[in-house]
């Protein structure tokens, strides 16, 4: 009979996606005030993909992905 195992700790992240730069960086801080430094981020890219946000968020729309520092449990 095997016992319990605790889970192994995940890292956390996010896909972001934005149209203006400003608002981008205050996103960026409360994400940080809520998990934690970021301990990396992947380069953006244009996301145009689809128009389906373009009504909501505007066209020449942009994504990038955020790992935070702090390992948590699942």
């Amino acid at each position: 009979m095997s016992g319990f195992e605790h889970p192994v700790k995940v890292r956390l992240f996010a896909g972001v996606m934005y149209g203006v730069e400003d608002f981008f960086q205050q996103v960026v801080s409360e994400l940080q005030t809520s998990f934690g430094r970021v301990a990396f981020k992947s380069t953006s890219f244009d996301f145009d993909f689809t128009e389906y946000y373009d009504a909501e968020m505007g066209s020449g729309l942009k994504k990038i992905f955020l790992g935070f520092e702090e390992l948590v449990d699942p």
